[in-house]
């Protein structure tokens, strides 16, 4: 299985380029290989800046490829790119493009690990021309190094090993000869060494909001913890971790790598709003993954096995008491075809027996031989629905291969830090060093929650904050919320993320349950309806779920006695 580095193309890829990624991601031939897509190059001999489209590094050696796509022609020496009206000219060329990134990345790699690395090596260079038949002969450039339209029927992995080929007798005859294939340890050399500038993934936001598209690089970590579950030989793992460690992030990028070699992949999580957004994101949309809740999955299931039996009120229990019976049902009448790979995210929300019961024909070989990745919170996060039970995890845990993540890369360190204060929790390792402390606005006399955040809202969005950007979390259910009223004296409108597939209006200002929020997060959150007198388990265990959503500022709106509460904790 190939990897791509960042995992899908950025959001202004050229529609080109986007083809050639999908391309190289979908071929099979490319087993072992690792693709870089916009490798920045800062040391460019003369640029102050310069960008390879794709890099690719493999058993056959390095190859620096440029995407050109529309119409290409030369005139007078001036090369003209692109579709008509977004057509660009320029002096140099593609091929002068591509062998100038060539020769930068040759030389960073040398900077990097040294002459001896590069010795073994070759380091060529191709152009690609998705759109266009490209004929021309030229001094400049031998067809053996270009891809165009006519290249498209058959698999790119083609052009890569006609490519290497036409490198390797290019060096030879001038006396430089190279050993392929390369060894996985110089191939990961190399990459390893590039990570902090191109291993890029989207962080939770991105999968949930494009509109913010703010990417976060992977820790050593999570990318340690990425190839130990994705390796065939870790069938089962248990991946764990605190608020804003990374579970969601690497469970969508492990689910879409396990896809793309070809197995079928049930993605399931607990929360409905959690649900909706990634269904909305790519990896969910590659054919080989389906993607529910728990109960969504239970429910359908039931339904179709006993038409018309499930009883009102408490759906959830009459669903799981009938959902085995029901997977048995499908599966005897081959209604269910049970997956190559089950993938959990917040897992500590649905470790029951029951639930496993009935998972476990949803899976080739079932729970105990099948293959699986569960990402879960065992800690104070466990306690928002209490669905976890202790023996079971243990069992499971026996069973499986145990990961562990550390490291906060949501929450700046201020944020994690209060948090963690005021939960009684261990305070965790940050990734974000960004300064930014928790805001509490106290409530007395006349004010209330509802007057309080509206000033807060109009504060926020004269600064610049856009109604997207922040979220609206309460203790209590959304009829009986803070925000219930609405905010029309500003002109700002409340949409209550529900679990519906309703997009948020433009300017409305999302809101929530802290409950429905878990697993999601904001730029900015704003929370209200704080309990009074001393948190009980449950009420702490949502404080902890609110404060570590926000991914840049977080207000509270609360009594005075909160406020005391707070500094008595700081002085110990």
């Amino acid at each position: 299985m190939n990897r791509m580095l960042p995992f899908r193309p950025h959001s202004d890829t050229t529609k080109s380029e986007q083809w050639v990624f999908s391309q190289l991601a979908e071929d099979p031939a490319l087993d072992g290989y690792v693709i870089l897509h916009s490798l920045g190059l800062a040391r460019h001999k003369r640029k102050t800046y310069a960008e390879c489209d794709f890099v690719i590094i493999g058993p056959l050696g390095v190859y620096c490829l440029e995407v050109k796509g529309g119409h290409v022609s030369r005139q007078n020496g001036a090369w003209t790119i692109g579709w008509p009206g977004k057509s660009y000219t320029s002096m140099e060329g593609p091929f002068k493009q591509a062998q100038s990134a060539r020769g930068t990345l040759l030389h960073e790699v040398r900077t990097r690990l040294g002459k001896d690395l590069i010795r073994r090596m070759p380091f060529g260079w191709g152009v690609m021309f998705p759109d266009v038949q490209f004929v021309e002969q030229d001094p400049e450039w031998d067809q053996e190094c270009i891809f165009d339209e006519r290249d498209k029927e058959l698999p790119v992995s083609d052009y890569l090993i006609k490519l290497a080929e036409y490198t390797l007798a290019h060096e030879a005859s001038r006396g430089r000869k190279f050993q392929t294939p390369l060894s996985p340890r110089d191939i990961e050399a190399i990459v390893h060494s590039f990570r902090a500038d191109f291993d890029l993934v989207p962080g939770i936001t991105s999968l949930i909001r494009e509109s913010h598209n703010e990417l976060l690089s992977l820790s050593e970590e999570q990318y340690s913890s990425l190839e130990t579950l994705l390796h065939p030989g870790n069938p089962r793992v248990i991946c764990e971790g605190a608020a804003g460690t990374g579970k969601t992030v690497l469970a969508a990028e492990a689910a879409r790598r396990l896809a793309q070699s070809g197995l079928r992949v049930l993605f399931l999580c607990f929360n409905r709003n959690l649900a909706l957004q990634l269904q909305q994101q790519e990896f969910a949309k590659h054919k080989n993954i389906t993607l529910h809740t728990i109960w969504g999955i239970l429910y359908q299931l039931v339904g179709k096995a006993f038409p018309g039996q499930i009883p009102e009120g408490k759906q959830f229990k009459a669903v799981l008491a009938m959902a085995e019976e029901a997977a048995i049902t499908a599966t005897e009448t081959g209604e269910l075809n049970p997956y190559d790979v089950l993938v959990i995210d917040e897992a500590q929300d649905v470790l029951a027996p029951d639930v496993m019961n009935a998972l476990d024909w949803f899976l080739n070989e079932g729970m105990s031989g099948g293959r699986w990745v569960m990402f879960l919170d065992t800690a104070l996060q466990a306690s928002v629905y209490n669905k976890l039970e202790d023996s079971l995890y243990s069992h499971l845990s026996s069973r499986a291969m145990n990961l562990k993540l550390s490291i906060n890369m949501r929450n700046p360190v201020t944020i994690a830090r209060e948090a963690a204060m005021v939960t009684g929790t261990t305070p965790p390792k940050c990734r974000r060093q960004f300064i930014a402390p928790v805001d509490y606005r106290t409530i007395h006399g006349a004010k209330t929650d509802h007057k309080v955040s509206m000033s807060l809202i109009t504060q926020l969005i004269s600064e610049g904050a856009d109604p997207s950007d922040i979220v609206l979390l309460s203790f209590f259910a959304p009829s009986e919320a803070f925000y219930v009223g609405g905010y029309s004296s500003i002109g700002k409108k409340v949409h209550v993320l529900d679990g519906g597939k309703d997009d948020i209006p433009m300017g409305a200002i999302p809101a929530a349950s802290i409950p429905a929020f878990k697993g999601l997060e904001s730029e900015i959150v704003i929370i209200g309806d704080l309990p009074e007198g001393e948190m009980n388990e449950w009420q702490v265990a949502n404080f902890y779920v609110a404060l570590t959503r926000a991914r840049t500022a977080a207000y509270v709106i609360c009594r005075q006695e909160h406020v005391d509460r707070r500094l008595s904790l700081i002085e110990g």
